[in-house]
């Protein structure tokens, strides 16, 4: 099996190499992270490891990113699990495996192994939290408008709700998501790969039957 690493720095890799290696699963390349594994691209990797959690929503970037540059490997993010939801949020991203880095020795190989066949993996104690995210109705017609283009402002008019409550449905929502921008949002939400347009979007009525598209803006 060839597994490729990246990662934020030479600390991450030295122990994602020594743990596959533990394992007999000796890496066929480790790379930074920061162009999202181009540098893998064409070596037949199968999985590959990604540590570049260091800043979550940019790890999270990172992995879609990923999935786009090498579409046919499979990959097991790495992190610190400090009991929020970004296992589920790293799964709903792409990832086949999340691995707590408090368990890289004893877990990592396994995960890696399950990707390979196709599973998904992460620790027991997170399998009830990995699921999709579910949106209240008025998340998910604050979340199509703001795929519209629409600012708070005019979401707020168009739901008759305070802005400041939009402002928080909003919050609410983008974390679940594991994004923090609005057009973060509007790139998840309307990505295929995703799925999540039935789960996330709710249509809302306007006068001329739908909402205007506008382009979106960069924060919530």
């Amino acid at each position: 099996m060839r597994v490729g690493v990246l990662h934020d720095d030479a600390a991450d890799v030295a122990a994602l190499t020594r743990a596959l290696m533990d394992g007999g699963l000796p890496p066929v390349a480790g790379v930074r992270s920061d162009h999202a594994g181009e540098e893998l691209v064409g070596k037949g990797v199968e999985v590959v490891v990604l540590a570049a959690f260091a800043a979550p929503a940019d790890g999270l970037q990172t992995l879609r990113m990923l999935r786009r540059t090498l579409r046919g490997s499979a990959v097991v993010a790495v992190a610190e699990d400090r009991g929020g939801g970004l296992p589920r949020q790293t799964i709903d991203a792409g990832a086949a495996g999340f691995v707590p880095t408090a368990q890289i020795g004893a877990a990592l190989v396994p995960a890696v192994l399950a990707a390979a066949a196709g599973l998904v993996c992460v620790p027991r104690e997170r399998v009830r939290l990995v699921a999709r995210p579910s949106f209240s109705q008025r998340e998910k017609q604050a979340l199509a408008l703001v795929a519209a283009g629409l600012s708070n402002r005019e979401i707020a008019s168009r739901l008759h709700l305070a802005e400041s409550t939009i402002k928080g449905h909003l919050v609410t929502a983008f974390d679940k998501l594991g994004v923090r921008s609005r057009r973060e949002a509007t790139a998840l939400m309307l990505d295929p790969d995703e799925r999540l347009l039935a789960a996330a979007l709710a249509p809302v009525a306007t006068r001329a039957g739908r909402a205007p598209v506008r382009k979106a803006r960069s924060a919530a």
